[in-house]
């Protein structure tokens, strides 16, 4: 397993330090097959998801946050309005994650590790900004009536994300 996971473990180590040093508190979540990852929650505005998959992506950091689980499996309504908002906002783009458990739109950024160790403030600002924009993306799909469920700070949704996140 170790193999599969190359610095993985230790790039989120270094993460986490980065986080106590800006004063978030996180949640270590389970392991996925191939990454490790925490949850950082914001209370009312959300959560996310901090990720990193091993080799050859163990110097990147993934933040993930849930725009709906358990979508409808309409492909083309689901892709149209993730490209609608991607096209608009494509510093933070968002993309169907199709899976036999379901259908899931995922907000997903990724960042070298050293990056944001260097840049702390671009690193909070990102953090923070991930959730309740992600919360804007939601708005969409819920007018189209194809916003399946909230992804919501629970065992089970931040599991769930935090594999999708790394697969």
């Amino acid at each position: 397993m170790r193999e599969l996971m190359g610095a993985a473990p230790e790039t989120l180590a270094r993460v986490c330090r980065l986080l106590d040093r800006l004063e978030l508190r996180y949640l270590q979540l389970p392991d996925s097959p191939i990454g490790v990852g925490i949850g950082v929650s914001f209370g009312e505005s959300g959560f996310e998801v901090i990720s990193v998959i091993g080799p050859p992506s163990d110097q990147s950091v993934k933040l993930t946050a849930g725009i709906a689980r358990d979508v409808p499996q309409d492909r083309l309504q689901i892709l149209d309005l993730c490209n609608r908002h991607t096209q608009e906002l494509s510093q933070f783009p968002i993309y169907l994650h199709d899976a036999q458990a379901g259908w899931d739109v995922l907000m997903q950024v990724d960042f070298p590790v050293q990056l944001l160790e260097d840049v702390p403030p671009f690193f909070l600002n990102v953090v923070q900004s991930l959730p309740p924009i992600a919360a804007q993306a939601r708005e969409p799909f819920v007018e189209a009536d194809c916003a399946g469920s909230p992804y919501e700070w629970t065992e089970a949704d931040t599991t769930r994300l935090m594999l999708r996140s790394t697969m």
